[in-house]
């Protein structure tokens, strides 16, 4: 179709960059712009021209590596170079050019040009200053040479609970609070009929006696909320999974209190719990066939006169006891109700669970 800018696909071969796919139409300006000897095919390189005479105004060469090391995460990163060229640029309709190999089935393909799509075009903004905003204006992109329009329609389902998760995580700590991922939850139940929030506050809790997340949060100025969504997208199975996200707002380390240079970014505490309301828009978006239950345990571990304390005691909701020996093991506190009451409650097949614990997860798995 006609379009403001067309994007070819290029791998980088012993020679030079070889085309990824047949264009007959852009032979001549392609083989003036390889001769000149300015473009490699590099991953994630690109390079703008000006067309004429053709159906689009522009074309970007985009380098994507070596057709032998080519998978799904280099497309992904590759695309995305040529994804956020487009920033701030009036180019509305973007036509895109589908490599062609035999190194990758054609929905691999999809999912590593789409899911750059999604990623790379996310914008947030609501915190800078309009001088320092950037902006998509793309309306639309074709794929060029895709046969299955359906299985990037999925992707795109997918991307939607991926973006959701990272608005929560950038937030503000003092706005997306334990009541604020619980009504972003319930907004889920309003929108899909097979999605039914809960959320527990602090009275319930105490009343279901979770003595370790209660503790976490005694010295926060918002109160604490056990978050659940139940996603039902195959009613005659009896089969769940369980997703526990931890959701602590912002940790401070507690009376452990953490130094400068490991505080700072402590809003992202609550990326498990992001994730774990990010999967269920996802699966309701894709009309999956499971049973999914989220459970985020949110609160904030704050510094105060009634901070819960080193070498305290309290009892868990399976009614055992834990001493604390360090206030910035909150994750685990947290997590450790929420298991115990998903298990009780829905008896799932499996269970995953969600968190940034902690740096000294290193000593057991390494750092990747």
């Amino acid at each position: 179709p006609k379009a403001d800018m067309i994007i070819v696909p290029f791998f980088q071969g012993k020679k030079g960059p070889e085309l990824a796919v047949s264009i007959s139409d852009l032979k001549d300006p392609i083989s003036l712009i390889i001769q000149a000897g300015d473009f490699s095919g590099k991953a994630g390189s690109t390079m703008l021209a000006y067309l004429k005479g053709k159906k689009e105004k522009r074309m970007l060469l985009l380098g994507v590596g070596k057709e032998s090391d080519i998978t799904v995460e280099s497309l992904r990163r590759s695309y995305s170079a040529c994804i956020k060229r487009c920033k701030n640029k009036k180019w509305p309709h973007v036509n895109l050019i589908l490599p062609k190999t035999k190194k990758l089935i054609d929905s691999d393909i999809y999912q590593g040009i789409v899911e750059s799509i999604g990623l790379s075009s996310y914008l947030f903004e609501e915190l800078k200053s309009k001088a320092n905003q950037e902006a998509f204006y793309i309306k639309r992109i074709s794929l060029v040479g895709a046969k299955d329009v359906k299985e990037a329609k999925k992707i795109e389902s997918l991307m939607s609970g991926v973006n959701l998760a990272r608005d929560l995580i950038i937030g503000n700590a003092t706005d997306i609070t334990p009541q604020a991922l619980g009504n972003c939850a319930k907004e889920l139940g309003k929108r899909y009929t097979n999605v039914k929030a809960t959320v527990l506050d602090k009275k319930r809790l105490e009343k279901e006696k979770m003595g370790l997340l209660l503790a976490v949060g005694r010295s926060s100025e918002f109160d604490p909320a056990l978050i659940q969504l139940e996603y039902t997208g195959n009613p005659t199975s009896k089969d769940v999974t369980l997703v526990v996200g931890k959701g602590i707002t912002y940790d401070t380390g507690g009376l452990n209190l953490k130094p400068t240079g490991a505080i700072e970014d402590m809003r992202c505490d609550m990326g498990g719990g992001a994730a774990a309301i990010g999967i269920i828009k996802a699966a309701a978006a894709l009309k999956l066939k499971a049973n999914i239950v989220s459970i985020i345990p949110s609160t904030e571990n704050a510094i105060g006169p009634t901070s819960y304390k080193p070498g305290d005691v309290y009892r868990s909701y399976c009614g055992k006891t834990v001493e604390i020996t360090n206030t910035d093991a909150e994750g685990r506190l947290a997590l450790a109700d929420a298991l115990s009451y998903g298990q009780k409650h829905f008896s799932p097949s499996r269970i995953i669970d969600l968190a940034t614990l902690t740096g000294a997860v290193m000593v057991a798995l390494g750092s990747e």
